[in-house]
């Protein structure tokens, strides 16, 4: 049986004196992160391959360059990491629709392919 929607604030009554915890529900993609060494890749729930969206190395990608150095401690070599992938907007200080997701991290792989690579002008 599925569960009814109630708003929050009536939530309290509905339980009565009876202790509840309520969990945020954040509308995202189950994503695989598999690190090995400096390398990256990024995995849907079916197995898709979205590394060329996030990126494979600190170097490259919407995602990677920003979690190599921060998310890791150094002797963290090899992982997997599964969980729901959601885009923030420190704008607004708020989760993103699902759908903003791999639209922000494809203009940012997009923008990045059009701008030309001054070092090869040179």
């Amino acid at each position: 049986m599925l569960a009814a929607r109630e708003p929050l604030t009536e939530i309290p009554a509905l339980m009565g004196s009876d202790p509840f915890i309520m969990e945020l529900k954040l509308d995202g993609e189950r994503m695989q992160l598999h690190k090995q060494d400096g390398t990256y890749r990024y995995y849907s729930r079916k197995g898709k391959d979205y590394t060329y969206l996030y990126g494979t190395s600190s170097r490259e990608g919407s995602l990677t360059p920003f979690i190599h150095a921060d998310c890791f401690a150094d002797n963290v070599t090899s992982c997997i990491i599964d969980g729901e992938m959601l885009a923030y907007d420190p704008m607004t200080e708020s989760f993103a629709p699902f759908t903003t997701l791999k639209s922000a991290a494809l203009d940012r792989v997009c923008a990045r392919r059009r701008r030309p690579d001054v070092r090869a002008l040179s």
